[in-house]
């Protein structure tokens, strides 16, 4: 595979990764009492702001990456309800055994919309690489590739383990 490609594929697999679990992680990242209390850790996941200096990311950098995460979060949030009623009309319609063409039409919008916010999430890889000098850039596609290797094995050996 082209070494151009194989880097566009990581990096597109890597923000879809990230950039959710972010912004769900940045609006709440403390742990309820009880849970600290009997000692019960979790994981935070990590995104682009936990390696700040391992980045060397500036402060004007994380601004405009944050502005870019919450444009983007915004229309996900805003195009997310829309998807859930049209995918319950759909299935509404599927149960009905409505006219195949009313059916049609609504996959196709379905599909549409998550066409439009998968593009959206390649755009904003792009405007965050734009951001991001080419050593920082290529550093964050480390960073990620290591942590989805990571995350990898551990679903291998956890499957492994829930295994008789």
């Amino acid at each position: 595979m082209n070494k151009t490609l194989k880097i566009i594929l990581i990096a597109v697999a890597a923000l879809q990764i990230s950039i959710l679990g972010s912004f769900a992680q940045t609006k709440s990242t403390k742990q309820p009492a009880a849970a600290k209390a009997k000692g019960e850790q979790k994981d935070e996941p990590k995104t682009i702001f936990s390696y700040k200096k391992e980045l060397g990311l500036t402060d004007k950098q994380i601004e405009s990456i944050k502005a870019l995460y919450s444009k983007m979060q915004d229309t996900f949030n805003e195009k997310g309800k829309e998807l859930s009623d049209l995918q319950n009309s759909l299935s509404t319609k599927i149960n009905k055994k409505d006219n195949l063409k009313l059916i049609k039409a609504d996959v196709d919008k379905v599909y549409n919309i998550k066409a439009q916010l998968f593009y959206l999430d390649i755009e904003t890889a792009r405007k965050i690489e734009e951001t991001l000098s080419a050593e920082q850039w290529k550093k964050w596609l480390s960073i990620r590739t290591a942590e989805m290797e990571k995350q990898k094995e551990e679903l291998e050996k956890a499957g492994k383990s829930a295994k008789p």
